[in-house]
């Protein structure tokens, strides 16, 4: 699956992934047909974008996985869409270096969490996304919920003014 993080200021992050390469006790490429596309913002919390399913891979440990993107934009507010750059798409795709385990005669679900807010930078005049990806094992993962108080979040030093989106308004844990 997929999901991510907000980003500030976008209305739209799209990607297009058209395969997904594993290696390690298996190496292996699933080819998306159609390729997905979709806006990763609206996959944020809770919900999820299902790349794949039902498939059987050899039991044991990956090193890698790679997603193979074929296509990506963003538009801010209600303006054009612009490209989005990835660096390392051409070449290596989105590759998550974490190593994870597929277990012998068991069921396995990961999620590919995007953290946008980290990723998506404004260099000169063109959007990039240098990815910050997490692998999480869905049998692992939980749910915590909570409250931020009021005068944390309107404290003069939580205003979102970077560059880069990279300043305040953020709970992370």
């Amino acid at each position: 699956g997929i999901t991510d993080g907000p980003v500030e200021n976008a209305s739209e992050v799209n990607v297009t992934i058209s395969s997904i390469e594993l290696k390690g006790a298996e190496d292996k490429v699933i080819t998306l047909d159609p390729p997905q596309s979709f806006n990763l913002l609206d996959y944020q919390g809770d919900a999820q974008l299902v790349l794949f399913e039902d498939h059987t891979l050899v039991a044991g440990d990956y090193q890698w996985m790679r997603l193979g993107v074929d296509d990506s934009s963003i538009r801010i507010g209600n303006g054009p869409l612009f490209p989005l750059e990835i660096p390392s798409a051409d070449k290596t795709g989105l590759k998550l270096q974490s190593g994870f385990t597929i277990g012998a005669g068991s069921s396995n679900s990961f999620t590919v969490d995007f953290d946008l807010r980290k990723s998506v930078t404004l260099a000169k005049s063109n959007y990039k996304l240098r990815p910050t990806l997490r692998l999480v094992d869905n049998l692992e993962a939980g749910a915590l919920q909570g409250t931020v108080a009021d005068n944390l979040v309107e404290d003069v030093n939580c205003i979102n003014n970077g560059p880069n989106n990279d300043m305040g308004n953020a709970v992370y844990l």
